[in-house]
């Protein structure tokens, strides 16, 4: 009885820390034209950027080509051409 007494509060503590969850993405589209697209991203890749990316200048006609990566704080910034 002694050991299930000590065994259950730590069941308890295990079972919440396997129950969060990771970080939603965050993506926000900067400036925007039809000669490109810069995006600031947290909690997802730059292969999902640039999907978006790719979209944006299709939208146009264009493929999109990375040209740079940054860091803003604590976001990522991608800037892509579309050409």
């Amino acid at each position: 009885m002694k050991k299930l007494l000590i065994a259950a509060p730590l069941l308890v503590v295990l079972a919440a820390c396997g129950s969060k969850e990771p970080p939603a993405p965050v993506v926000k589209e900067m400036t925007p034209s039809p000669t490109g697209v810069t995006y600031e991203f947290a909690n997802t890749t730059l292969e999902d950027v640039t999907t978006k990316a790719m979209a944006h200048c299709q939208s146009h006609g264009k493929t999109a080509q990375l040209i740079n990566t940054s860091k803003s704080g604590d976001m990522d910034v991608a800037a892509f051409n579309c050409n």
